[in-house]
């Protein structure tokens, strides 16, 4: 005889995409990941032009900021605006992702695209960008259509500036 399935009632409405992908990195353990990414995307309007030039966000973990800084007095400096920085980079987050920041003296490297520095950031050897294309009608609708559930503004940009990074790119050939 044939196996028999009990169907579960479905839900009267679809889950979100923002509480989707929250609870995929709560339970794989990327949250710090992707606060990572946030910071890094919008560094230089946190914390301004003059400090974003000599210091970068490099990783999380526990709770613990590592800012790449270029030089020693920089440094001295960052050593006084830990609370501070800290308070700030927590209220960009929406919660207390920080407890305190961790400062190495290393070249800032210019990388232009926050999604390629997050990737350099975590490999021996940064690795070239792919060629991107423009993106089409298709899309830019998909992309609307994927982020008109999205409420956190937050999310809604990591989640726009990792498709579009995705859609442009050029296969290979």
């Amino acid at each position: 005889m044939g196996s028999y399935y009990t169907l579960l009632p479905m839900k009267k409405e679809p889950s979100r995409i923002a509480a989707i992908v929250k609870n995929l990195a709560k339970d794989l353990g990327l949250e710090a990941g992707m606060d990572l990414y946030i910071l890094q995307s919008q560094w230089q309007s946190l914390v301004g032009k003059p400090l974003s030039a000599h210091a970068f966000p490099q990783t999380i973990q526990y709770k613990v900021l590592t800012l790449q800084v270029d030089s020693a007095p920089w440094m001295q400096e960052l050593n006084y605006l830990k609370a501070e920085l800290i308070q700030k980079l927590n209220q960009a987050l929406g919660k207390p992702a920080l407890q305190s920041i961790r400062l190495k003296l290393a070249p800032i490297a210019p990388v232009l695209d926050p999604l390629l520095r997050v990737a350099a950031s975590h490999s021996e050897k940064p690795q070239a960008p792919a060629a991107l294309k423009a993106l089409s009608q298709e899309d830019k609708d998909l992309l609307l259509h994927q982020l008109d559930s999205v409420s956190d503004d937050a999310l809604k940009e990591t989640i726009r500036a990792a498709m579009t990074h995705h859609l442009r790119r050029e296969e290979p050939v």
